[in-house]
Order: C-alpha cells, then structure tokens, then sequence
C-alpha cells in the first residue's frame, strides 16, 4: 500500500482536534493519540500523523528514519485498523536503537487497544417526554 494524500492527516485543524479529543495510548517507544471521524466526512479510511520532533533526535537523517519506520507500520497494519481512524504517532528517544520487529510488536499491542466511540442503541435513544410542558406556544420560552 503507497502512503498517500489521502491516508495523510495534514490539516492543522484536524490535527488539533485528535490533540484535544483523541484517547492516548502510552506505546513505551512512541506515543500514540486516537480519535475517530464522524461518517460522511470523505476519505473513510483510517489516516495517519507522524510526529518525530528535534527533541527526539537533532539530527534530521534520524528524525526522518523514524518518520519512515512509523509509516512502514501504518502500512502494515492498514488492513487491520477501522475505518474512519484518526491515528497520530509521536516519536520517542527511546525509539532510536529499537529494532523494527520489537517496534512493530509494541504497534500491534498499542492497536489492540484501540476503542471504538460508544454509539447509543437504537432503542435507548431519547424519546420526547409527553408529560413536559409545550414549549412551541410558550411566551416566555427563550427558544422564540
């Protein structure tokens, strides 16, 4: 599988939003924050930020290595992630001398994790109480 534009999470407002409310799974070697789009929103695939900053590594042919393994992992497990993922992945030091199989072991165990938002059953949805006032005839409702 090519990673391409449309498995890239690159819009800045996109990003903020997994930030703010994606879930974090500590993977010991990287850092990995979820969230899942709501459907109808284009591209329905799971999609992918990788983070590797200078803090990590001050050299840039590292922090690129790091980059390039992150996504090999993407690419394998593509298959195996639900649809509709925002998934961003945040480099660690520790990351550095780890091997790419001990590295994938931990993506894997880090992927499991993985929850789905709950969803309400059809059945428990809220239904209108018929013992409340009527609000549509109501003066005084703010809702006018």
């Amino acid at each position: 599988m090519r990673f391409g534009w449309q498995t890239r999470l690159s819009r800045s407002r996109e990003i903020e939003g997994v930030f703010q409310n994606g879930r974090r799974v500590n993977g010991g070697l990287f850092l990995m924050i979820h969230t899942f789009r709501e459907h109808g929103s284009g591209y329905s695939g799971p999609r992918l930020c990788v983070i590797a900053s200078k803090r990590v590594a001050h050299d840039a042919v590292v922090r690129n290595r790091l980059r390039r393994r992150m996504r090999d992992l993407f690419r394998r497990e593509y298959d195996r992630l639900p649809n509709g993922l925002d998934l961003i992945l945040i480099a660690r030091r520790a990351m550095i001398p780890v091997s790419f199989e001990e590295l994938h072991r931990r993506f894997q165990k880090a992927c499991a994790s993985l929850q789905e938002p709950q969803s309400c059953p059809p059945n428990l949805t809220r239904q209108p109480d018929p013992d409340a006032p009527d609000q549509t005839n109501n003066p005084d409702s703010p809702l006018r």
